[in-house]
């Protein structure tokens, strides 16, 4: 995708060029991003580690909000299944 070379908010309207939604690990990045302005939704993932077998017990979570996500809205979800939608960087509504 050529994409070795961007960072940060470049990297991140590339990804909202070819990408509806975009899955990290980045607790920050909703401090670090104005997300709000980017036509892709971010879903932070928080286990218990970053380790695989933590990671992956976040999937049956993941799934069904992928049919829901809106436009430049911010989700996480932690390990044990509880998701917040974040409103312009803030805590919103816990799902």
């Amino acid at each position: 995708m050529g994409w070795e070379s961007l960072q940060n908010g470049k990297l991140l309207a590339a990804a909202a060029t070819a990408f509806d939604v975009l899955v990290t690990l980045d607790q920050n990045i909703k401090h670090q991003q104005n997300l709000a302005n980017l036509p892709i939704t971010v879903i932070v993932l928080i286990g218990r580690s970053n380790r695989l077998r933590d990671l992956t017990m976040l999937v049956q979570y993941l799934e069904p909000l992928l049919s829901t996500t809106k436009v430049g809205s911010l989700m996480e979800i932690n390990f044990a299944g509880e998701v917040t939608v974040l409103v312009n960087g803030r805590d919103g509504a816990t799902l």
